[in-house]
């Protein structure tokens, strides 16, 4: 039983080194005991994209702040990922989405749908070489790999836009902002970083006066 859990390992490791790579080897500091990446099953749309959120946590739970994640994706086919977690849909299928740091791995399932169709209108309006399959942004919502966060650590948060049929709207950017700053602070690409204990909301926003936004109510302890 022992050899074949052994053999089992080293065939995990081996699937996921022959992935395709979207950064560098991993360097932490702590030990890592298990990676958790959110959204864990997404659905996407031909050509769009999706930030993704890998979580390392050591063996008492708590999140290593300094540890390098390794992306890969299964199927460098169906989609791609970038040094930051962003995957790309590039072909309709499925594939795994693996985030890796010192010997451990967690896994996304990413399915690829194709882009959603109008039917021909009898009379089609004039071309518009500007204009794109997607609707104006509708809602925002932001998403963590957990809702808490250690004083002195910090976590990356990810903003998505849908337009009103909830397909997302891609390239779109953000201005993020803390409701309490002595609580926590966050960056301007949505790194939270802990400074005491205390609740604090984080906000995602289309405009830096405004329009549309989303938020997430983060624990500092």
């Amino acid at each position: 039983m022992l050899g074949s859990r052994r053999t089992l390992a080293t065939l995990v490791v081996v699937a996921l080194s022959s992935w395709s790579c979207g950064s560098t080897a991993p360097d932490a500091t702590r030990d890592v005991a298990a990676i958790i990446v959110s959204p864990a099953s997404s659905t996407l749309a031909l050509n769009t994209d999706l930030p993704l959120q890998a979580q390392v946590q050591d063996e008492s739970g708590a999140i290593v702040p300094d540890a390098d994640v390794t992306w890969t994706v299964q199927d460098p086919r169906i989609v791609s990922v970038s040094p930051e977690g962003v995957v790309t849909a590039l072909a309709v299928g499925r594939s795994q989405v693996a985030a890796s740091a010192l010997g451990k791995s967690g896994l996304a399932t990413i399915t690829v749908n194709p882009a959603a169709s109008n039917p021909p209108a009898s009379n089609p309006p004039p071309s518009n070489p500007g204009a794109t399959d997607q609707g104006p942004v509708a809602t925002v919502t932001v998403t963590a790999p957990s809702k808490k966060v250690k004083a002195g650590s910090t976590m990356q948060l990810a903003a998505t836009a849908l337009d009103d049929k909830g397909n997302p709207v891609s390239h779109q950017t953000f201005f993020w902002s803390s409701s309490n700053s002595n609580t926590a602070t966050v960056s301007e690409s949505g790194v939270v970083t802990g400074k005491r204990k205390g609740d604090v909301t984080i906000t995602a926003q289309t405009s830096p006066s405004g329009g549309k936004s989303g938020s997430l109510k983060i624990d500092v302890n």
